[in-house]
């Protein structure tokens, strides 16, 4: 009785297996899957969906890292303003008379106009520093004034 069941089962298998080789192809591999078409096809558009949002959000991230890299530019460009203003400033300070009218640093510069007020107790000096880049654009300005007594710097 053993044997019958087993050749029974034999017979099972191999109408299964020939039933397979008969069925189309997208049919096989639907079947082996354990999914329909319709399971397939819904996987597909969330991949699709998922592919477009990341593409989404890798274009935000590249804009956002351009802009800080233009924002880190300009505040470079502003530090290296500020600080060769301030050199003008100081040498405005320790004699408003012979101030150089232009300094450059890199790509900056500085243009120093010296005002002078002379009284007879003294002397107030005016000093109007501006910096600019290579296109002229001004990037920072300072003001500064020096008194010396006397009327003499």
């Amino acid at each position: 009785m053993s044997r019958r069941k087993f050749s029974a089962r034999n017979l099972n298998l191999e109408e299964r297996r020939e039933n397979a080789r008969k069925a189309p192809l997208t049919e096989r591999r639907s079947h082996r899957s354990g999914g329909s078409d319709g399971s397939s096809m819904a996987f597909l558009v969330e991949v699709l969906v998922l592919m477009l949002l990341l593409a989404g959000s890798l274009a935000v991230l590249v804009q956002i890292f351009s802009a800080a890299q233009i924002t880190a530019r300009k505040s470079e460009q502003l530090e290296m303003a500020v600080s060769l203003a301030s050199e003008q400033a100081e040498a405005f300070a320790a004699n408003p008379e012979s101030v150089e009218a232009e300094a450059t640093e890199g790509d900056l510069k500085a243009s120093t106009q010296v005002t002078p007020q002379i009284t007879s107790a003294g002397a107030l000096y005016d000093a109007h520093i501006s910096v600019s880049d290579q296109t002229g654009a001004v990037v920072y300005e300072l003001d500064t004034s020096r008194y010396v007594s006397g009327g003499v710097a």
